[in-house]
């Protein structure tokens, strides 16, 4: 196996991680997808390895990047905790079904990240334009439950896929509770580890009694150590790219991407 490549497109993911706050776990998702579907699990215990490495290793990799928000005091505690609160039991909840029961085929983990990928073109192409509110308006009570439903939308949906749920829960952040869009993507990322990190745990305990090899160290190392080398390239250097730009390009490359799991691995499938 490749390390050097491994790495690199660590290092890939990373950098699309700090330049757009989003997009990380479906990258790494599809890396370990490829690494992983040629070596001969059976359809359940495909997606379980799939989804409790990726979830180990993004969880990992938002850990990180956490740490980096709270170093710079940018970490809005009050609707991190809300959010985490109601997320990581239904993330834990889905992946205990999915860890004990043959249900989870390949075929509908695909819909379910279609549509995750679906939601991730739509806050790429708008996350930069005005339509996000600019303020932060209508402190109080009544948004706690706003803060608990998207908690509960961002544990389903981290739990079906063990991966990063900003892309769909920023834009309600950002619309629902009125929160500036940049602390709504800091709210989403530092909501993010603490579930990821629980939901593969339980994925593990169940892959564990169906096959010997559930934790693919030699993959999701280096994939681990470059999105990490990337993330932390200076922001300043990368900004040079252009956001604007960096969203579109990543937005098409997702649309295809999505064009091609729908045709080849859910219709034709």
């Amino acid at each position: 196996m490749d390390i050097f490549l491994l790495i690199t497109m660590g290092v890939i993911i990373g950098i699309v991680a700090s330049l757009l706050g989003l997009g990380a776990g479906i990258l790494s998702l599809l890396a370990l997808a490829y690494y992983i579907e040629p070596m001969g699990f059976d359809d359940y215990n495909l997606v379980r390895v799939i989804l409790a490495n990726n979830g180990l290793l993004m969880g990992v990799f938002f850990f990180a990047m956490t740490i980096r928000h709270m170093l710079a005091g940018r970490v809005p505690l009050v609707p991190v905790i809300k959010i985490t609160g109601a997320s990581l039991p239904a993330a834990l909840g889905i992946a205990w079904m999915i860890s004990r029961y043959d249900w989870f085929t390949p075929n509908l983990f695909y819909i379910i990240f279609c549509l995750g990928l679906g939601f991730s073109i739509y806050t790429l192409l708008t996350h930069t334009e005005s339509s996000f509110l600019e303020s932060c308006q209508h402190e109080g009570q009544e948004r706690n439950w706003k803060f608990l439903s998207i908690g509960v939308i961002s544990g389903v949906f981290q739990g079906f896929t063990a991966t990063e749920s900003s892309t769909i829960v920023v834009p309600f952040i950002n619309r629902l509770c009125n929160v500036k869009i940049e602390k709504a993507i800091v709210a989403a990322t530092a909501s993010i580890a603490p579930t990821l990190l629980a939901a593969s745990l339980v994925l593990f305990t169940g892959i564990s009694e169906s096959t010997a090899v559930p934790v693919l160290w030699s993959i999701i190392g280096p994939l681990s150590a470059g999105t990490i080398i990337g993330f932390f390239i200076p922001f300043g250097t990368l900004n040079k790219i252009g956001l604007k730009l960096a969203s579109y390009t990543f937005s098409f490359f997702l649309l295809i991407i999505t064009i091609r799991i729908l045709v080849l691995e859910v219709f034709y499938y």
